[in-house]
C-alpha cells in the first residue's frame, strides 16, 4: 500500500473525539470499523442488564446509608470525668454551612465543570476535523461530528463516577459515625443547657473556677462539669429531655467522628480536582520549554497543579467551619477529609485513565498528538 494515506498504515485508525469513551480509555478497542473511511466507529450501548446492575447497586448502597444514618442507634460511648471539658462547648442552633449547601456544591460543581470541558472539547474537535478533511478529504467521516453523543458520553461517565464516589463516601462515613459513637464538642451544652435567645447555648460551670459567669450558671441549677456521670442520655442524666431532644442528644450528639460535611465536601472537591487535572494534562499547552533532550510543557503543568489544589479550598472551608461551630473536633474533620479524598480517588481511577498520551511512530501526521486517542491502545 505505497499510495495509502497514513491512516491506512496504522494498526488502529485515528479518531478525533476527545470526549468519547475511547479517547478517555474507557473501552479498549473500537466498536467496529467503517469499511469506506477505514475509521473507527464508537458506539455507546445502553444494555438493560448493565444499567439494571448499575442502578440496583446504587439503590442497595443507598438503603444501607439510610439504615446506618436513620435506623441504627449510635454506640453509647463512656467518657472519663477528666475528659468532659472536651465536650463542654456552646451549642449553636444553625451551622455556618448547612449540609444542603454542601450537597449543592457536590451536584453542581462537577456538572458545571463537565459542561465547560464538553464545550471546549467540541471547539477543539471541530477544528481538528476541519484540518483532517482538508488534508484527507476521502477519509472524512461525518459520524465523528456527532457532538450530541460526545456530550452524552462525557456526562454519562462523570455521573457514574461521581455518584459511586459520593455513595461510598457517605456509606463509610455513616458506618463509622454510628459504630464509633463519638461525642460532639457541644454535647454537654445540648444535654443540660438551653438557648440564650441569641442562637448560642450555655456550657456547664466548673467547681474549681470562681467567676461571676459560673456563679450565674450555678443559680440556674446547672451541675458542675466534674459531677457529670460517664454515660448520659436524654432519658438518663440530661436535664433536657422530651420531644426533639432525643434526636439532638442521643443521635446527633453522638455522631461526631468523622465529619459527614467534610467527607462529602472533600469528595466533591477531589472529583473536580482530578477531573480538571485529567483534562488539563490532555490539553497541555502550545508553549514548550526545551532543556536539552527534555521538553517541559508550560504553562500547562502550572495551570494543572493550580487547579488541582484550588478545588480543595471549598472543602477546607467546610472543614474549618465545622470546628468553628463546635460540631466537630479537629480529628473528625481530618479523618473525614481523608475518607473523601481516598475513596473518590480510587473510584475516579476506575472510570478515567491517566495513561500518558504518546504518539505512535506510525502516525506521520501534522496534527497535535493530544487529539489522537487510539495511539494509547
Amino acid at each position: 500500500m505505497n499510495g495509502a494515506s497514513p491512516i491506512q498504515k496504522s494498526r488502529y485508525p485515528i479518531h478525533y473525539s476527545p470526549s468519547s469513551l475511547e479517547n478517555e480509555g474507557f473501552i479498549g478497542k473500537p466498536h467496529k470499523m467503517d469499511v469506506e473511511t477505514r475509521s473507527p466507529k464508537f458506539k455507546v450501548e445502553l444494555k438493560s442488564i448493565s444499567w439494571l446492575w448499575e442502578i440496583s447497586l446504587r439503590v442497595g448502597l443507598g438503603l444501607l446509608i439510610f439504615y446506618f444514618s436513620e435506623v441504627r442507634e449510635p454506640f453509647q460511648r463512656w467518657v472519663e470525668v477528666n475528659d468532659w471539658p472536651n465536650y463542654n462547648y456552646p451549642h449553636k442552633d444553625s451551622s455556618t454551612i448547612p449540609y444542603s449547601n454542601v450537597v449543592l456544591f457536590a451536584v453542581f460543581g462537577p456538572t458545571i465543570l463537565v459542561s465547560l470541558v464538553s464545550l471546549f472539547n467540541l471547539c477543539r474537535t471541530d477544528k481538528a476535523e476541519r484540518r483532517w478533511r482538508k488534508k484527507y478529504p476521502r477519509n472524512s467521516n461525518p459520524e465523528q461530528s456527532n457532538w450530541v453523543s460526545r456530550i452524552f458520553v462525557e456526562y454519562l461517565i462523570a455521573l457514574l463516577a461521581a455518584s459511586m464516589a459520593y455513595i461510598l463516601v457517605q456509606l463509610i462515613t455513616d458506618i463509622i459515625k454510628t459504630e464509633y459513637g463519638g461525642l460532639r464538642p457541644d454535647f454537654l451544652s445540648r444535654c443540660f443547657s438551653t438557648d440564650t435567645g441569641e442562637g448560642d447555648w450555655l456550657t456547664l460551670p466548673g467547681s474549681k473556677r470562681n467567676n461571676s459567669f459560673d456563679a450565674a450558671l450555678i443559680k440556674k441549677n446547672m451541675p458542675y462539669i466534674e459531677t457529670v456521670p460517664p454515660l448520659v442520655s436524654s432519658s438518663d442524666g440530661c436535664s433536657n429531655s422530651g420531644e426533639g431532644f432525643d434526636e439532638l442528644i442521643d443521635k446527633g450528639g453522638r455522631k461526631s467522628f468523622p465529619s459527614g460535611h467534610t467527607s462529602t465536601a472533600f469528595s466533591a472537591s477531589t472529583f473536580c480536582a482530578l477531573y480538571s487535572f485529567y483534562w488539563l494534562r490532555r490539553w497541555g499547552s502550545s508553549l514548550q520549554l526545551s532543556f536539552g533532550e527534555k521538553i517541559v510543557p508550560s504553562p500547562g503543568a502550572s495551570v494543572g497543579a493550580a487547579f488541582l489544589f484550588c478545588w480543595f479550598l471549598p472543602g477546607i472551608y467546610v472543614a474549618v467551619s465545622r470546628t468553628q461551630d463546635y460540631r466537630h473536633h479537629p480529628r473528625d474533620v481530618i479523618v473525614g477529609a481523608v475518607i473523601g479524598i481516598f475513596i473518590t480517588t480510587v473510584v475516579f481511577c476506575q472510570y478515567y485513565s491517566f495513561r500518558p498520551n504518546k504518539l505512535r511512530k506510525t502516525y506521520p501526521i501534522d496534527i497535535d498528538s493530544r487529539h489522537i486517542s487510539s495511539s494509547n491502545l
